[in-house]
């Protein structure tokens, strides 16, 4: 069984920027797919609050918040795009 982690960040900025929702919206997520599928457990989806991240300022302009999905980093994340990258590793079994 395919393993997913997404971390999410909580340092201010990023919270400011909405990463409580994000979490939120990831943790129902991961709900509905083990309800779906028997097979997943719920330690197959692992998510995480990080303190930490690069999510100030780059040399584009703000990037939070920050959230990665099994080490790929998403700038300016929204719950639509990690929940898809979420969904992209269980498409076949949901």
């Amino acid at each position: 069984m395919k393993k997913t982690v997404v971390k999410v960040c909580t340092c201010m900025e990023c919270m400011l920027m909405g990463s409580s929702d994000i979490h939120e919206h990831v943790e129902d997520l991961k709900m509905d797919i083990i309800s779906r599928d028997e097979n997943i457990k719920d330690d197959d989806i692992i998510i995480e609050a990080i303190t930490k991240c690069h999510g100030k300022e780059s040399e584009t302009g703000k990037i939070s918040p920050v959230v990665s999905v099994n080490d790929e980093v998403i700038n300016n994340a929204t719950s639509q795009i990690v929940m898809e990258k979420v969904l992209e590793n269980y498409q076949d079994e949901v």
